[in-house]
């Protein structure tokens, strides 16, 4: 693959496929072109720590959502006689919430998935603004390779009690009246 300068910061990028200079954002077409964004370093920078802290507080949020609302159902399926009973007699029922349940599951894998990828990126181009050194943000420095299982693992594990609750209330192994 080629590499050419990039006009306004002489770095090299790879071209083709692209079209601007992932450090300053410039069109690589155009020898002529300058930036035109007023940010300088420290802007980026400090935007992109809040957009990293951002984005942890939103997926930590949406781990202690999915966990509680998991743990709503798993509550309502062994403490309401009603809904067992409906699942029960009705098996289209059960077999329609274990299909949306599975749905659910498998977007909050690929929100999960986006987000820790969206951060990467965003950790990419701060470190890439050589702003201060790496030890000043550790924490933002590095997410760890299987990071994505501490978000999918527990959610996971709580799909699998509530499918297998749902099948058991459906098949009748768990009875619809507890004693």
């Amino acid at each position: 693959m080629a590499k050419i300068k990039c006009a306004e910061c002489s770095k090299p990028v790879d071209s083709p496929p692209a079209v601007l200079c992932p450090e300053c954002e410039i069109s690589l077409n155009d020898p002529q072109a300058k930036s035109t964004f007023k940010a300088d370093n420290k802007e980026r920078f400090e935007l992109g720590i809040g957009m990293m802290k951002e984005y942890y507080a939103a997926i930590e949020m949406r781990l202690a959502a999915t966990l509680t609302f998991y743990g709503i159902i798993i509550g309502w399926l062994l403490t309401s006689e009603g809904a067992r009973t409906a699942l029960n007699a009705r098996g289209l029922l059960a077999l329609v919430a274990g299909l949306a349940l599975t749905i659910g599951f498998i977007l909050y894998i690929w929100n999960i998935l986006h987000w820790l990828g969206r951060w990467r990126y965003i950790r990419g181009h701060v470190i890439l603004l050589n702003h201060m050194e790496r030890r000043y943000y550790t924490r933002y420095e590095q997410i760890p390779p299987r990071t994505w299982l501490a978000y999918i693992l527990p959610v996971g594990l709580m799909y699998v009690l509530i499918l297998g609750l749902l099948i058991g209330i459906a098949k009748g192994w768990v009875p619809a009246k507890m004693s």
